[in-house]
C-alpha cells in the first residue's frame, strides 16, 4: 500500500510532465497565432467593462429579482431603519433631479421642478396598492392642509409595483378615491425613480427653495421630524404641528407574500405550482406560520394567481391585519380559524382589500374561498 501510494503520484508527475512538454512545443509552434488572440480576448474583456456590459451580464442570473425584492414593500420595512437620517439638522443631497419619463398627470397641469422654484418641494414616491404608502397619507394630507398656502408643494411621483398601476385609469380612480388633492405623476418606466436612484416605497425627498435636497426619508414613520424639516425651510413660525399618531407597526409580523411566479412563491407549500396553466391544487393539513397553500382549479400567472372553480386559499399569519391585492370581478369569503368572518365584494380597479383587522397581535389559519376570476396578487400585514 506504501509502495503504491509512492508510486500513483510520481506516476501522475511523469505523465503530467510529459503533456505539459507538448503543450509547450505547441505553444512554442504557434506562439504568434497565441499572441494574436490573447491580445484580442483583452481588448474585448476591455470593452465589455467600458460599457458596463460586465455588470449586466453579472445581473441576469438574478433577472433583476434582488432590484425587485429590495424595492418591494416588505423588505423596505426591513432594510428602512438603516437608512434614515436621524439627525434634526438639515443635509445638502445637490440638485434634486428633474421628473422625466411622466406619462400622465393627475391634479395638474405637467410640471418642471423649475417652476416650483422659490417653493419648498416634497417629492412622494408611492404606489396605490402599497400599504406602506397608504399609512403614509394621512401625514401628506395634514401637511398639505398647513403648509400648502405657506410654500409647500407635494408631488407624488406614482412608481408602478404591479403592471396594473401603471395604467392611467386606474391611478386616477385611486387617486379620487384616496382623496389625493396634490400633483401626481405617473412614472410607468421608472425614469424618474431611477433618476432619484430611489429603491424604496414610500419615499420622500425634501426640496429647498434653490432646488436642492435637503433630506432623503424611505419608509413609514418619523414624521414628526419631517414635519420639523418642511418648518425649517419655510421658516415657518405657524401653524401649529399637526398632531396625528404614527400608524407604523412596531411588532415583527409575517412578511408581504407575493402570489405570482415572478417572485419565486415564497412561503408557498403543498402540491408542486404548475406557471400559466389552469391546475387542481391540494393544500396541506397543516399550514405552518408564515406559509400558505392553494386547494382547488387556480392559473398561476406570473404577478399575481387567478381562480378558476372551488378555488381556496390558505394562509398562517402573524399579524394584527391582513391586505390582500385583489382584481377581477366576484367575492371572497374570509374564515379565521375556522369562524367565518365575512364576504368581500371584489370589484372596480385592482386593488388593495382589508381582509383581517384586530386591536391586538393575532397568530391565526386564514382560509379565503374565491368565486371564479378574482385575481389575488400580495399580502401585506400591520
Amino acid at each position: 500500500a506504501y509502495a503504491i501510494g509512492i508510486a500513483l503520484p510520481m506516476l501522475a508527475v511523469a505523465y503530467g510532465g510529459r503533456r505539459a512538454a507538448g503543450g509547450l512545443q505547441f505553444f512554442r509552434a504557434h506562439a504568434a497565432q497565441v499572441r494574436a488572440g490573447l491580445g484580442a480576448l483583452i481588448a474585448v474583456t476591455a470593452l465589455l467593462i467600458t460599457f458596463n456590459v460586465d455588470r449586466s451580464l453579472a445581473n441576469i442570473g438574478t433577472l433583476g429579482l434582488a432590484d425587485r425584492l429590495q424595492s418591494s414593500c416588505a423588505v423596505q420595512q426591513r432594510l428602512t431603519g438603516r437608512c434614515h437620517h436621524e439627525s434634526s439638522n438639515l443635509a445638502n443631497f445637490g440638485p434634486a433631479p428633474a421628473f422625466t419619463g411622466i406619462s400622465d398627470w393627475f391634479n395638474s397641469k405637467p410640471l418642471r421642478l423649475q417652476q416650483l422654484r422659490g417653493k419648498v418641494v416634497l417629492v412622494d414616491f408611492w404606489t396605490y396598492s402599497c400599504i406602506n404608502c397608504l399609512r403614509t397619507l394621512p401625514h401628506l394630507k395634514s401637511w398639505w392642509k398647513a403648509y400648502h398656502r405657506a410654500g409647500l408643494e407635494i408631488v407624488g411621483v406614482h412608481t408602478p409595483e404591479f403592471a396594473f398601476e401603471a395604467v392611467p385609469h386606474n391611478v386616477g380612480s385611486a387617486t379620487k378615491q384616496l382623496g389625493v388633492s396634490w400633483p401626481v405623476a405617473l412614472d410607468p418606466k421608472y425614469k424618474t425613480w431611477n433618476a432619484y436612484r430611489n429603491q424604496y416605497w414610500p419615499a420622500e425627498y425634501l426640496i429647498d427653495k434653490r432646488g436642492d435636497i435637503r433630506n432623503e426619508h424611505f419608509g413609514e414613520g418619523e414624521y414628526s421630524r419631517t414635519e420639523n424639516l418642511i418648518r425649517q425651510l419655510l421658516g415657518e413660525a405657524g401653524p401649529g404641528k399637526a398632531d396625528l399618531a404614527d400608524m407604523t407597526p412596531t411588532e415583527l409580523t409575517t412578511p408581504e407574500t407575493y402570489l405570482g411566479y415572478d417572485r419565486q412563491l415564497t412561503g408557498y407549500v403543498g402540491s408542486k405550482a404548475l406557471p400559466n396553466v389552469a391546475h387542481n391544487y391540494k393544500a396541506p393539513e397543516d399550514v405552518s406560520q408564515n406559509s400558505w397553500a392553494l386547494s382547488g382549479r387556480w392559473r398561476l400567472g406570473g404577478e399575481h394567481t387567478t381562480a378558476v372553480r372551488d378555488a381556496e386559499l390558505a394562509l398562517h399569519f402573524h399579524a394584527k391585519d391582513v391586505y390582500l391585492v385583489m382584481g377581477g370581478h366576484g367575492s371572497v369569503g374570509v374564515s379565521v380559524d375556522g369562524h367565518k368572518l365575512r364576504t368581500i365584494a371584489v370589484k372596480g380597479i385592482d386593488r388593495l382589500y382589508t381582509v383581517v383587522t384586530r386591536p391586538q397581535l393575532l397568530d391565526a389559519q386564514l382560509r379565503l374561498s374565491f368565486t371564479p376570476g378574482v385575481s389575488v396578487y400580495s399580502f401585506t400585514f400591520g
